[in-house]
């Protein structure tokens, strides 16, 4: 069974609040779907640091930056106060998400997933969303995109698989799908607009804490560089919407790298301490495959060396952690 607790603020963590508190944003990676709440990085960090330490995950399956811009803005309307807070996050060129979910019903309705898959939670928030005239716009928007999504026609020719599926072996052992390597590197435009949007979070987040940590989020997607990953996974990233022409690993590695160069930019120039989480774990990916489930997301061994890298950081930040009893890895304190 896996456990799940909610806050009184809508997060992940508990109803006790404590002296110190520390805010965690981001995606899936973050959020830890595939495992227990007690085994996200988020709580083992809480475990590792001394003292009374409460962690609110924000973070949420698919989260754009979008969402995480309109919930710290509601969470510093609401005058909420973090001791430290966390960013890990994509700030792609454009945006994949509609306008951020307010902060009210952050975790009471997720559009992305599926909104007649919980009927009561779908007309719920409809009634939320319409009572309040700020947020009709953005549940007209919502709406539109879903009628577009229902009516899009399927593309013509050859049909391609989701990414992340063991079709995938199989259709790249057929011999009938091609790999093409093209410059894949953002644009200098491209560039411009993830870091400005980097910055405007971390500006939005240091209003809410005095000590922002921009996580580097580590990926395993060197595929020729890390045999262990590659014997396990296999993503096809289409070139072409109706030919089966697929951007090689090379190609799709190097826009990873261009973006996350951009977002570490912004992120230094609006005030916040980077902490190099990629850097750390990538090289270790030729060792051992024990740190991913796949491409993107931790297993417990990767959440559990994410809390060892992530800890010393807050420490340092907060002092009076020094002066407090420790908790050992498993999360019992003297």
């Amino acid at each position: 069974m896996v456990e799940w607790r909610v806050s009184e603020v809508g997060a992940r963590g508990s109803l006790r609040r404590p002296g110190l508190l520390i805010a965690t944003f981001g995606t899936s990676t973050t959020a830890a779907p595939r495992i227990t709440q007690a085994q996200s990085w988020p709580e083992l960090l809480k475990a590792q640091l001394c003292g009374a330490v409460h962690v609110d995950n924000f973070a949420r399956d698919g989260a754009g930056p979008n969402d995480i811009a309109g919930l710290l803005k509601d969470l510093a309307a609401r005058g909420r106060h973090y001791d430290v807070l966390t960013i890990m996050s994509w700030m792609f060129p454009g945006e994949r998400m509609p306008p951020g979910n307010p902060f009210h019903h952050w975790s009471a309705y997720d559009f992305g997933k599926a909104p007649f898959a919980a009927p009561v939670l779908f007309v719920r928030a409809i009634r939320r969303e319409l009572h309040e005239a700020e947020e009709r716009l953005t549940f007209l928007h919502r709406l539109l995109e879903l009628t577009r999504n229902l009516r899009r026609p399927s593309p013509p020719g050859f049909r391609h698989p989701p990414s992340e599926t063991p079709e995938n072996r199989e259709l790249r052992a057929s011999g009938i799908i091609d790999f093409v390597d093209r410059p894949n590197a953002l644009t200098p435009e491209e560039g411009k607009r993830v870091r400005a949007r980097t910055e405007a979070i971390v500006r939005t987040a240091l209003t809410v804490s005095p000590h922002v940590f921009f996580l580097v989020q580590p990926v395993a997607f060197d595929e020729n560089e890390l045999p262990g990953v590659a014997a396990r996974w296999f993503s096809l990233f289409p070139a072409r919407e109706d030919q089966p022409v697929y951007l090689s690993n090379r190609s799709v590695a190097e826009r990873i790298r261009s973006v996350q160069t951009y977002m570490r930019e912004g992120a230094e120039a609006a005030g916040a301490t980077i902490v190099p989480l990629d850097e750390i774990m990538r090289p270790m990916l030729s060792q051992t495959d024990t740190l991913f489930f796949d491409r993107w997301h931790f297993a417990p061994d990767g959440h559990a060396l994410a809390a060892q890298t992530i800890a010393p950081y807050v420490r340092t930040a907060l002092p009076a952690l020094a002066d407090m009893a420790c908790c050992d890895p498993a999360g019992h304190c003297g």
